[in-house]
């Protein structure tokens, strides 16, 4: 009784901490609690409505349980069929679901360069490789599908993104289900092997509900992003860790599960202490040493083909990964990171969220229920101690991680696979807590509906771009972010004032945006204000050193405003970092012999016409390199058509 009170009020205050939540992110603090304001973006009386549908279905679900409780009839074998067929339906209605509900902007995560990218034929990725391999095949597989006439190449590879989530989302399902079954399964004889009740059906139904409710199915709506595979490779090591260490897969399942999670993202690494567990587990026990010693060391093999794959397909590199998914928690990415920082109103209104955004029951409800079960007088069983070496990690890096490049409102995603193993975590912590099977249900079910008030919005603000440009415009984000992602957006739709007044906004914000000064280098560019373009393209390579598309606009403005002689230190850090570049080498020989340096000037061009032998552009400026007026010929005849791609 003790066990089911605390889980009672646990699971009451979390619901009721999420719906107030929403109610005063729709109304008062609209800008401040940007994981839980979508309702604030609809007409009013859609948050009534939904408020109204959540508490009815509450108390109706609650009733039907009580009901079935005192009516269910002795025990009896469901059909083995029927848990294999439905499960597959279940993905087949999801995959109709998340399409037809598909997010249908790209305002979130990289899905903008992620979808101009593909169609120029990018396939890698420094920390996510095997993701981008995937689109890209993806991509060239189904883009017909797409194509139309007037349809741009973006547009299309941001469709094919969106079918890639899809079905990996329509696979998500059934897996989900399966893994409810391991999260809530109990020993029952003495075999240790429990019939598939009445009851127990229910109860599987409730813990799959609840996965499948969670924030964090966004990613399945056709989301156009890299972590939709990675969560289903997350889903599936769960799976196959719990059903090994109920003697039904071997662990080499979770080995391949896991080493698949790396490859599509480098963070899956947060895994290994957890993939560890299992093994020394195995190792344990007499009965199992020998084969968990053969699937141990298939694992280490199959870490070294990781590496070996990784390395094939463009030098990418698993120890690699490991430091900077390692430096990126530990020392941040574009903000203070100290401990300051991490206590911060606003980390602590970010964190709050995101978890909330992600959930809501999945941080939210994991540590209230570790903490119960841990200190509970009671066996810690291998499935728990495995599902909190998985999700502790996790959990204390997004505490750690500060605020991102993008901002962490934009950035979500980030998180969003992670949440998974927090939900995953709670439920077996409530189900193998000693409860009455009918309490359990109607808990889970409370939190259920309740998830389904909050991503239910979360999806449906995400169906409409115009409802999700006002949403973004009012995030809580410093260095001028919104203004510029809304700029950005403007610019993409063709809408080329209202975007320069939006990038305007950011750098009166924040003058160091590097995005808007870049944007805004080009519209002055444009309007042959070199001077002023200078100025905003320097203001963007020192944000960031690392843009080289930064740096040669700064090249050409410099060279356009005759400054030939600034532009000369500039090309040359561009090709100390890309040496093999053509038009840098052509660029620089003609900048060479603006400042007098003939036979440098000649060098370089050679080096470019060494390196693109079919570009006679290369042989024509080295012939002209001893006219009187060759510099001023190279810029007004040669120069764009070496620096505007």
């Amino acid at each position: 009784m003790r066990a089911e009170r605390y889980y009672a009020v646990v699971v009451v205050a979390l619901s009721v901490v999420v719906v107030t939540s929403h109610v005063l992110g729709a109304t008062v603090l609209k800008g401040v609690l940007w994981g839980a304001h979508f309702y604030g973006f609809f007409p009013p009386i859609v948050l009534g409505v939904a408020l109204a549908t959540t508490v009815a279905a509450a108390l109706a679900i609650d009733a039907r349980l009580r009901r079935t409780a005192s009516l269910t009839p002795p025990a009896r074998d469901t059909a083995a069929a029927a848990r294999v067929v439905v499960p597959l339906v279940l993905g087949a209605l999801a995959f109709v679901v998340f399409w037809m509900f598909r997010i249908r902007h790209t305002l979130l995560g990289d899905s903008g360069p992620l979808s101009h990218n593909l169609p120029l034929g990018e396939q890698s990725h420094p920390r996510q490789p095997l993701s981008l391999v995937l689109h890209h095949h993806v991509y060239e597989w189904t883009r017909r599908l797409f194509e139309a006439p007037g349809r741009s190449p973006q547009e299309v590879a941001y469709d094919t993104v969106a079918l890639n989530s899809v079905v990996a989302g329509a696979l998500f399902v059934p897996v989900a289900i399966a893994l409810a079954r391991q999260l809530v399964w109990k020993p029952d004889g003495a075999d240790g092997r429990a019939g598939v009740t009445a009851g127990m059906v229910t109860s599987v139904t409730a813990a799959a509900a609840l996965l499948l409710a969670q924030g964090y199915m966004q990613l399945f709506f056709g989301y156009v992003e890299n972590y939709t595979w990675f969560a289903l490779a997350f889903v599936l090591f769960l799976w196959a860790g719990l059903a090994y260490l109920r003697g039904r897969v071997p662990l080499v399942l979770a080995s391949l599960a896991l080493a698949a999670a790396i490859g599509l993202n480098f963070s899956g690494l947060v895994l290994l202490p957890s993939l560890a567990v299992l093994a020394a587990w195995g190792i344990l026990w007499p009965a199992t040493r020998k084969a968990a010693l053969r699937d141990s060391l298939a694992t280490v093999v199959i870490v070294l083909g990781l590496q070996t794959g990784l390395a094939a397909l463009g030098g990418f590199s698993a120890t690699e990964g490991f430091r900077y998914m390692w430096d990126l928690v530990m020392r941040g990415e574009a903000t203070d990171h100290t401990l300051t920082y991490l206590v911060s109103g606003a980390h602590l209104r970010d964190f709050f969220s995101f978890q909330l955004l992600m959930g809501p029951f999945a941080g939210f409800l994991f540590v209230p229920a570790m903490l119960h079960r841990l200190i509970a007088r009671r066996p810690r069983d291998a499935r728990l101690l495995f599902l909190l070496a998985a999700a502790l990690p996790a959990f204390a890096a997004s505490w750690l991680y500060g605020d991102s490049i993008q901002g962490i409102p934009r950035d979500w995603d980030l998180f969003a696979p992670f949440a998974l193993l927090y939900t995953a975590a709670a439920i077996h912590c409530i189900a193998s807590t000693p409860m009455s099977p009918t309490v359990t249900q109607r808990l889970l079910a409370l939190a259920t509906v309740v998830s389904l008030f909050h991503t239910g919005a979360w999806v449906a603000i995400n169906t409409s771009a115009g409802r999700s440009l006002e949403r973004y415009a009012t995030l809580p984000l410093s260095r001028g972010r919104p203004e510029m992602t809304v700029g950005y957006w403007y610019l993409t739709h063709g809408q080329k004032d209202r975007a320069r007044d939006w990038f305007e906004r950011s750098v009166a914000v924040y003058p160091g945006n590097n995005t808007a000064q870049y944007q805004l280098g080009l519209f002055a560019m444009d309007e042959g204000r070199y001077e002023e373009a200078v100025q905003r393209f320097g203001i963007a390579t020192r944000s960031r050193p690392d843009k080289t598309n930064y740096r040669f606009a700064l090249v050409d403005a410099l060279v356009l405003a005759r400054h030939p002689e600034a532009a000369a230190p500039e090309l040359e850090r561009l090709l100390t970092v890309e040496p093999g570049r053509a038009d840098y080498w052509g660029c620089y020989g003609i900048v060479l012999s603006g400042l007098g340096r003939a036979a440098d000037a000649r060098a370089a061009l050679e080096r470019a016409a060494a390196l693109a032998p079919g570009d006679a552009r290369f042989a024509k400026l080295i012939a002209r390199l001893g006219e009187p007026d060759a510099y001023a010929r190279a810029v007004r005849e040669d120069w764009d058509a070496l620096v505007v791609k």
